[in-house]
């Protein structure tokens, strides 16, 4: 009796909720809700199951990150962290390893890949197994689709001449030219694992060679690559243009030159490609590596970070090793922030750029460290008729050859550096040491440094030295960072301007740091030639050496004619002007009255 009661009060709910639910649909069209609004494509409920999924894989994500967490605590404590143990302490999921250092977690229908280093993809990446290829997909305008690692192999043995006749016969694929874009569809990873450079697991990678057309990676990333080679190397040797592209978590190396993150040549245009965690090395003498491109020849580079370990001989850069030729480089909205490293010609962004070439509004903030000189934070060699412009350094420069600065090593004849500053450490084990640039023979204008600059001789807030045999001019800038010299000619803003064939101006520049030396030691300048213009100057830091110190100059070379408009501060510099002429009507000596650089600018404008 009792279950019959049941079951009628159960068929009692049933009828009820079905008169319920068609109450609910008359009202609705009645409303003017028409039925695909509810289960249409973009229904009502669709969406509300769409906005299920995504809670799910949301859910999933934040039980992997605590997972990650918890390894990383284990770490920590007891040293034996496992990725593996902790992602299968997650409630109802299925945990699959798929690669030396990469799962798949499974929960509820959703998915994600987890890699050891942190990373989480939603859904299942593509691994590569290493041997199988398949055809890429195509479109009407004869364009490449790939989606998965597969078929990125068959594109490389496509591009590089590997299918045999058969393959390529069976395929029956367009032909790639200089309009083909080849678009890269999914994030995928070609499973390849090393360690101290030793391929552990997986398989090498051959660089895609020549690529005519156009690479659009659609901000998707390529992982596992693993290259070593005695060629051009890369993700791809040599191309023309490549778009939103990301290189994750590889090793290219080579003992030739032209070696890049993601190409070892760039001819066009390489835009909005990222290189992570991926180590870029070379061993050849002249060897042009970058964490992005090893060379762009007439080439512009835009919008691209690193922060990749990049290792070579000359011309290495944390973006790019090196521009050649001399028409329309350009270098625009880059960081690094990896670690880079050589013999000479070394920078932050670019090692070595040719004439004509443009650094605009670039950024570097990792360690830049050169063994022979030409090294800086944004490039290590600048040449003839280049610019570095809007650009600035925070990362530690340390250079045992000479010229080293924190923005450029040496800035080349008629070559221009304008508002850019440097914050970070520099430091040089020989001559030509300065916060802007270790040597100049072009113009620095609107500049800045703040960093502690230390190195043996000529050492400079703003430049070491001025070269000889060329117009140079120090314009609008300041120091207030600490400038330390071993030996002679360091200065608050220029350690020593050459008196071989130079002329030019400095002028309106201030010094708030402190400087110290032995010998030819000034707030402004430490050993200064008659031939340069200097005006507008002013010197508010302590001077501090054994010999030929001043306040402005430590040394001036004969005359004084060309002085004027120097101010310092008598509280801390007791009367010297410079170390041989203490009269001179043309320095005048001013009370604590100028509180920053803009109020010293308007005030000298007035005398």
């Amino acid at each position: 009796m009792l279950k019959k009661l049941k079951l009628k009060n159960t068929n009692e709910k049933a009828i009820t909720l079905i008169a319920l639910l068609i109450t609910i649909i008359i009202l609705l069209i009645l409303a003017g809700i028409v039925i695909a609004t509810l289960t249409g494509e973009n229904g009502i409920i669709t969406r509300a199951e769409e906005a299920k999924e995504e809670t799910g894989i949301k859910s999933l994500e934040e039980e992997i990150k605590l997972a990650l967490t918890n390894k990383i605590i284990e770490d920590q404590v007891n040293g034996n962290g496992n990725l593996e143990e902790e992602l299968n302490k997650i409630d109802e999921a299925v945990v699959s390893k798929v690669a030396e250092d990469t799962y798949y977690v499974e929960k509820n229908g959703n998915v994600c890949t987890v890699y050891e280093d942190g990373t989480i993809e939603e859904g299942k990446v593509d691994i590569w197994d290493g041997q199988t290829k398949e055809k890429p997909e195509t479109d009407e305008q004869g364009n490449w689709h790939i989606y998965t690692a597969e078929q990125m192999k068959f594109y490389a043995d496509y591009n590089n001449n590997l299918l045999t006749e058969e393959e390529k016969k069976e395929a029956n694929m367009p032909e790639i030219t200089a309009t083909t874009t080849i678009y890269l569809e999914n994030n995928i990873d070609m499973g390849a694992r090393q360690k101290d450079g030793e391929l552990i697991s997986g398989t090498q990678w051959k660089s895609v060679l020549a690529l005519s057309g156009i690479f659009e990676g659609k901000d998707h990333t390529i992982s596992g690559i693993y290259v070593k080679e005695d060629n051009s190397a890369g993700v791809f040797a040599n191309a023309k243009d490549i778009r939103n592209l990301i290189i994750k978590n590889s090793y290219i190396e080579s003992s030739g030159q032209l070696v890049g993150g993601i190409v070892g040549m760039i001819s066009e245009e390489i835009v909005n490609c990222h290189n992570i965690n991926t180590i870029v090395k070379s061993s050849y003498d002249s060897s042009f590596v970058g964490g992005i491109a090893g060379v762009a020849i007439s080439a512009n580079v835009k919008n691209c970070t690193s922060n990749g370990e990049v290792l070579g001989v000359n011309a290495v850069g944390g973006i790019v090793g090196g521009t050649s030729f001399s028409n329309d480089n350009k270098i625009v909205d880059c960081l690094n922030l990896g670690k880079v490293a050589g013999e000479k010609a070394i920078g932050g962004i670019v090692g070595s750029i040719t004439s004509s070439t443009s650094i605009e509004n670039c950024c570097n903030t990792g360690e830049v460290i050169g063994k022979n000189g030409y090294i800086g934070g944004i490039a290590g060699l600048v040449n003839s008729s280049a610019s570095v412009i809007d650009s600035y350094n925070n990362g530690e420069i340390v250079g045992k050859g000479e010229r080293v600065g924190g923005l450029v090593g040496e800035l080349g004849v008629d070559s221009i550096l304008i508002n850019s500053y440097n914050t970070g450490k520099v430091t040089g084990e020989a001559n030509n040491v300065g916060g802007i640039a270790g040597i100049i023979f072009g113009t620095i204008e609107n500049s800045y440094n703040t960093g502690i600059i230390q190195g043996e001789g000529e050492v400079g807030g703003i430049t070491g030295q001025i070269g000889t045999d060329c117009e140079a001019n120090i314009r609008n800038c300041y120091n207030e960072g600490s400038i330390i010299g071993n030996t002679f000619a360091v200065g608050g803003i220029v350690g020593w301007t050459s008196d071989t064939g130079t002329s030019g101006t400095i002028e309106n520049n201030y010094n708030k740091g402190k400087v110290t030396g032995v010998d030819q030691v000034g707030g402004i300048i430490g050993k200064n030639a008659a031939t340069f213009i200097v005006t507008k100057c002013y010197n508010k830091g302590t001077v501090e050496g054994t010999t030929n110190v001043g306040s402005i100059i430590g040394t001036q070379i004969t005359s004084n004619d060309n002085l004027s408009k120097l101010y310092y501060l008598n509280s801390l510099n007791i009367g010297a002007i410079n170390g041989q002429d203490v009269a001179d009507k043309n320095i005048i000596g001013v009370s604590d009255d100028i509180n920053n650089y803009e109020d010293f600018l308007t005030w000298v404008s007035e005398k």
